[in-house]
């Protein structure tokens, strides 16, 4: 009996001493892969100047007809006076969409050699509307930090669908930045 492959070009399998398939494997990580393969890694940043209220830092809605919008890495990062924005927080939050306002951003695919760009609606700045119901995923608070958050793949945006960054604060001192990584992938 012999195992071939199945193209029925006559190539057969390799036993171990262990009487084991020889087989061979390389380990990568999924946003490598589809930067690699599909390049269709991005990431979006922006940044406000602080007001004592909550402000839309950056949404970022999927707009691909067949493909998730996968989020695997966010950092936001505010730059104030700790004394006199105390009690400030970053939200994540999901589920609503865009409606109006703010100014278009055009995320960086991050495969530098690619002409590929992301499909969807990405706005940054203040004054952004939203419309529906927006679900907070996590809070942080941070006078003069800043704050990663490793997703790895696991906040899944599908069509239509929207991830926000908020910044609320407790005075009109200093500046947010959020930066969303992010891939346009088939979901395994």
């Amino acid at each position: 009996m012999f195992v071939e492959d199945g193209t029925g070009s006559g190539y057969l399998a390799k036993v171990t001493n262990k009487n084991r398939l020889s087989v061979e494997a390389i380990s990568i990580s999924s946003q490598h892969y589809v930067s690699h393969t599909e390049e269709s890694a991005y990431q979006a940043s922006q940044e406000i100047d602080i007001a004592a209220s909550e402000q839309t830092i950056l949404l970022l809605q999927n707009g691909s007809t067949d493909k998730d919008m996968i989020v695997t890495y966010i950092r936001v990062h505010s730059a104030s006076a700790a004394a006199t924005n105390k009690n400030a927080y970053f939200s994540i939050k999901i589920g609503g969409t865009y409606a109006s306002g703010g100014s278009a951003i055009v995320p960086t695919n991050v495969n530098a050699g690619s002409t590929n760009a992301a499909v969807g609606i990405f706005y940054g700045d203040t004054g952004i509307v939203t419309a529906g119901t927006f679900t907070e995923i996590d809070r942080n608070y941070t006078a003069n930090s800043m704050q990663t958050y490793n997703k790895e793949g696991a906040l899944i945006l599908k069509r239509g669908q929207a991830i926000l960054i908020t910044h609320t604060g407790s005075s009109d001192e200093g500046v947010a930045y959020a930066r969303v990584s992010f891939m346009v992938a088939k979901t395994i």
